[in-house]
């Protein structure tokens, strides 16, 4: 760049998991660079500075309650869900459903005669790649994936 001309802003952007990107500051500056209206006249080194992003409290949405939202296979009681590999298990009364965006679920058919109802399934879990469903009088499920 010659002398007198004007620095651009990378692209693309810097981006930080958490932060919001507050500007490119000079060393010992406490405003961010002006690229637009100051002129380069010698080398300088910017620095970008981060503002952590505010952990905002939000709205829980029913999605069972009437006609509105989306549906959970079965009128049950769910009393566990988890979430693992890209996907959420919900357990209870009796049955397993899954989502991948824990809106729109899916009834798991599980046992011998495909049907999704397996005893009082009552927590769910997943690691090492295994979902592991566990209820009542020892009954157990698990679906690798």
């Amino acid at each position: 760049m010659a002398a007198g001309g004007f620095a651009t802003l990378p692209t693309p952007a810097p981006t930080r998991t958490g932060y919001t990107l507050a500007g490119w500051f000079a060393p010992g500056a406490t405003t961010a660079f002006a690229f637009v209206t100051t002129p380069i006249t010698a080398n300088i080194t910017l620095t970008a500075q981060w503002t952590a992003q505010a952990v905002q409290t939000g709205q829980w949405i029913a999605i069972m309650a009437g006609d509105e939202g989306s549906t959970f296979p079965g009128s049950i009681h769910i009393t566990s869900v988890a979430h693992g590999s890209g996907r959420w298990v919900a357990v209870g009364g009796g049955r397993i459903a899954h989502s991948t965006d824990g809106i729109s679920w899916t009834a798991v058919p599980v046992g011998d005669d495909d049907s999704p109802s397996i005893g009082s399934m009552r927590d769910v879990a997943y690691g090492s790649g295994r979902w592991v469903a566990v209820g009542n009088n020892g009954r157990m499920a698990y679906m690798d994936h």
